[in-house]
């Protein structure tokens, strides 16, 4: 068990326009944890981003949103980590989008993933502990109703 995992889930999945929108002082408590340099080096140690992918894994959406984007913040500029936050990002609004009804929306953000996804992956097929093909199922997955995959994060690779 990792830190991330020992963490409490928020009380209720927010999906704006359905339910309100929820005190956020605990989901900021975990951003502020952030490391203070993304990089795939610390990915394994990085509460946060370990607790934003569980968000997304666990159908947090909206709040993986929320956490992960302290964690993009720290990548530097045009750095293949940076990129891949972003995708994670616009996976996890794809994702609510889709709770939404919004196709439209969810076909914009699987087209911007997709481009973030090939600037990620340039080098090596591993990165902050996500495969690139799992991820890439993860992203195709967006167009297929029914479950859908979860993000896997594995530091064995690293």
């Amino acid at each position: 068990m990792t830190d991330a995992d020992a963490l409490q889930l928020p009380g209720y999945r927010h999906i704006p326009g359905h339910n309100a929108r929820p005190d956020c002082s605990f989901l900021q408590s975990v951003a502020s944890r952030a490391a203070d340099q993304t990089t795939d080096a610390s990915a394994s140690g990085n509460i946060a981003w370990c607790y934003g992918i569980r968000l997304f894994n666990e159908h947090y959406y909206w709040e993986s949103h929320e956490v992960l984007e302290t964690v993009w913040s720290r990548a530097l500029p045009n750095s293949r980590e940076r990129h891949l936050l972003q995708l994670v990002i616009h996976l996890a609004n794809a994702r609510l989008k889709q709770r939404m009804q919004r196709p439209a929306a969810v076909l914009r953000l699987q087209q911007m993933a997709q481009v973030l996804c090939e600037r990620a992956y340039t080098h090596d097929k591993t990165l902050m502990g996500i495969d690139q093909q799992q991820l890439q199922r993860v992203l195709d997955s967006l167009a297929v109703d029914g479950k859908p995959e979860l993000i896997v994060l594995d530091f064995q690779k690293l």
